[in-house]
């Protein structure tokens, strides 16, 4: 199965949640027409205090769907986690392996795409592949991101990649198997 994960936070939306990033729609409409199942997974952390979250974070992915829709996309399921102040990368860990049980697919067999240093530190924790998006706003004061995985410059780049390597790797082989050893 071809399943991606794609980290909202610097992959999907800008940092007000408000607007999609230039490409980031397409790129996750070039995924579903490819055959992937694309899940979003979001540390939401007002979960565990405002009661109102779930119903915001539903209203931004509601609002997300319809542009997808208009382009062709979706995003097949959203996962969240509330990680308490110093326990992200291991809840958001858990997350992915829960993914992973949720599809019955090994976490190796997973893509998981981020932005975040966190985000790449939990999902190599998780054992799931991973691919990097180098963000452009990046700070003095962020962690430095994972050289684990691959990089790219943004999501339209990665999609391109992914669904080029899942071509490359379903092209039947030049053998002519029916001749006679």
């Amino acid at each position: 199965m071809k399943r991606v994960i794609v980290g909202d936070a610097g992959c999907l939306t800008a940092p007000d949640g408000q607007a999609a990033l230039p490409g980031a729609l397409e790129a996750v409409a070039h995924l579903n027409q490819a055959g992937f199942t694309v899940i979003a997974a979001s540390d939401i952390p007002a979960l565990a205090t405002d009661g109102q979250a779930m119903a915001a974070a539903n209203a931004r992915y509601a609002r997300l769907q319809q542009a997808l829709g208009a382009m062709g996309g979706r995003i097949d399921a959203v996962f969240f986690c509330s990680a308490l102040p110093g326990a992200f990368d291991t809840a958001f860990a858990g997350l992915l392996r829960d993914v992973a049980l949720r599809y019955q697919e090994p976490p190796g067999d997973l893509q998981a795409i981020f932005a975040g240093s966190g985000e790449a530190r939990a999902a190599l924790a998780a054992g799931v592949v991973l691919h990097r998006l180098e963000r452009a706003a990046r700070t003095a004061g962020d962690p430095p991101l994972p050289t684990n995985g691959a990089a790219y410059p943004d999501l339209a780049s990665c999609a391109q990649a992914l669904v080029a390597a899942a071509d490359r790797s379903s092209e039947p082989s030049e053998r002519n198997d029916t001749q006679a050893p």
